[in-house]
């Protein structure tokens, strides 16, 4: 059985969510570096429905498996 890492992104007071659905989280560099190195070695991904429909353009550029995506709305 594989591994499973988490990688939640949390402004200091605890939000999870952008403002809105439109905006993404802006991380710094080492950050920003940090996420796309976890994120292109990964084997498998699980994402949730509005997080996969913002990188759906830019998934079959960046790796070479599907995402598993959880979502209770389809």
């Amino acid at each position: 059985m594989g591994r499973l890492v988490i990688n939640n992104a949390m402004t200091v007071n605890g939000a999870f969510e952008a403002p809105s659905p439109d905006e993404w989280l802006v991380l710094d560099p080492d950050s920003n570096n940090v996420s796309l190195e976890q994120f292109l070695v990964a084997d498998a991904m699980v994402l949730g429905r509005r997080t996969y429909q913002g990188l759906a353009g830019v998934w079959p550029q960046l790796v070479d498996h599907p995402p598993w995506v959880c979502s209770r709305t389809g």
